[in-house]
């Protein structure tokens, strides 16, 4: 009967602790770089961004230069789970820039490079 009992016991403690490692892992809150996916357009010449809503308000994009300026400030209040948004950076000038998106107080954050290569415009991502 002890011997049950102690296996029992090693089972439960056991399977508590799978469960807290899984909650951790996949039932805690979003993070931020979970729920923002960056990626470059086919023609390298801007940056489609694929936000997973957190909660009911706008998501707002901000796009700053090296200097900190805004060069564009968006807000998307569309109602879908997941927004999808492209920004071309055609035109801008070299450097790089800084797409913030605020979700429901979440940040997420990246570095996009823009320059010229010998036929046209481009932009790459910068790993945070």
């Amino acid at each position: 009967m002890k011997k049950l009992v102690k296996t029992s016991a090693l089972f439960i403690v056991a399977l508590l602790v799978g469960a807290a490692a899984y909650a951790k892992n996949n039932g805690g809150p979003v993070k931020a770089k979970n729920m923002v996916i960056f990626t470059t357009l086919p023609d390298a010449d801007g940056v489609h961004l694929a936000i997973r809503k957190v909660g009911e308000g706008a998501s707002e994009v901000t796009i700053t230069n090296a200097s900190g300026d805004v060069v564009m400030k968006e807000s998307l209040s569309k109602t879908d789970p997941v927004i999808r948004q492209d920004y071309n950076f055609d035109g801008m000038d070299d450097g790089n820039y800084t797409i913030e998106v605020n979700n429901n107080g979440q940040i997420a954050k990246k570095t996009v490079h823009v320059y010229n290569d010998e036929n046209d415009q481009k932009v790459s991502l910068h790993a945070e």
